[in-house]
């Protein structure tokens, strides 16, 4: 039996899906995969859900509400690019009664949706300003 020939570097998980290039597309993507059961949510959306206050139970009902209140106009590139890249969303949100960040990605062929992030916007406008930025010496 061949072995195949070692491939050099590493590889990123996932291919991003064209789709993904498009607000419009990408949120019609991820409120399709949420009725169906198919979205995927990282574990630090609850966590991030948590420190608002919002418990696990209703966790649900925020995310339904989040996607429902969103618009492709409310895309905004993020201020410091984390791992993985994604489709950033920030609205005003009556559900959360504050500005919102949203961040999801679609992946491969089907296209796979991942929720990334649901929290309280950080959003400032330039990466100068943003917290995280300042801490990682970018200021």
């Amino acid at each position: 039996m061949k072995t195949p020939p070692a491939r050099s570097g590493s590889r990123r998980k996932g291919k991003v899906h064209p789709d993904a290039y498009s607000p419009q597309r990408t949120l019609e993507h991820a409120r399709s995969a949420w009725e169906q059961g198919w979205l995927t949510i990282d574990p630090r959306v609850y966590d991030q859900l948590d420190a608002m206050q919002i418990p696990l139970a209703d966790a649900g009902k925020a995310i339904e509400a989040a996607l429902g209140e969103i618009s492709a106009a409310d895309e905004k590139p993020p201020d410091f690019q984390f791992d993985p890249p994604g489709q950033g969303f920030v609205w005003q949100s009556a559900y959360f009664r504050c500005q919102m960040y949203l961040k999801v990605r679609l992946e491969d062929a089907r296209p796979r949706c991942k929720l990334y992030s649901l929290h309280q916007s950080l959003h400032t406008g330039t990466a100068e300003r943003h917290p995280k930025a300042r801490a990682a010496g970018r200021s």
